[in-house]
């Protein structure tokens, strides 16, 4: 599934929903795939997203990753209270679940709950150093915390280990250039445009 989860990140959700179709051919119980053909659908405008998400949430769960295939179907079904209990369990089989931690974590900020939203995608970080979402993660939240300094740390440690993440340097450009680094600024603007020429 790694393709189809690359071609969803480039939005090439055609070439991602063949892949996924394929995948569940093999195995039919897989919440990943399911959930990903779920998402696939969903940006294409598919109803039947919504039965792929569904589906999700009858199969059943063994491990922390299928409580976090779990967590995010539930969200995108409306029930932020379902996927809050499954990541939960999720870092109850695994307490090292990073995905684990940075989904709860988004539940927290929303329910206004900023002090439980740190320690959680702190959490996360710490769990897993090397996974690019769990630091995108914290960088948005920091960003929107006005935690500048944290937030700027934490998308260049995204981008070091992503060079491709144009979101990254858009976001580090805005406060580079709140701060008055307008040098630091353009070159991450440059890069965005570099990355994404049609953005343009």
């Amino acid at each position: 599934l790694t393709s189809a989860e690359a071609n969803l990140d480039t939005q090439r959700y055609q070439e991602a929903l063949a892949e996924i179709d394929k995948a569940l051919e093999r195995a039919s119980g897989s919440l990943k795939a399911r959930y990903l053909r779920g998402s696939a659908r969903d940006h294409l405008k598919d109803a039947g997203a919504t039965v792929d998400y569904g589906k999700v949430l009858e199969l059943e769960a063994k491990t922390a990753m299928d409580h976090v295939w779990r967590a995010k179907a539930s969200y995108r079904l409306g029930d932020a209270e379902a996927a809050a209990a499954d990541y939960t369990k999720a870092i109850k089989i695994d307490p090292r679940c990073a995905p684990a931690y940075s989904g709860r974590a988004v539940f927290h900020f929303y329910r206004g709950a900023s002090a439980e939203a740190k320690a959680d995608h702190d959490k996360a970080v710490e769990s897993d150093p090397a996974d690019v979402d769990a630091l995108w993660s914290r960088a948005s939240f920091r960003d929107r915390t006005e935690d500048a300094e944290g937030a700027l740390g934490d998308y260049s440690r995204v981008i070091s280990l992503d060079p491709a993440y144009a979101l990254a340097y858009h976001n580090r450009a805005g406060i580079r250039s709140k701060r008055g680094d307008h040098a630091g600024a353009v070159a991450d603007f440059g890069k965005v445009l570099a990355l994404r020429p049609k953005d343009a």
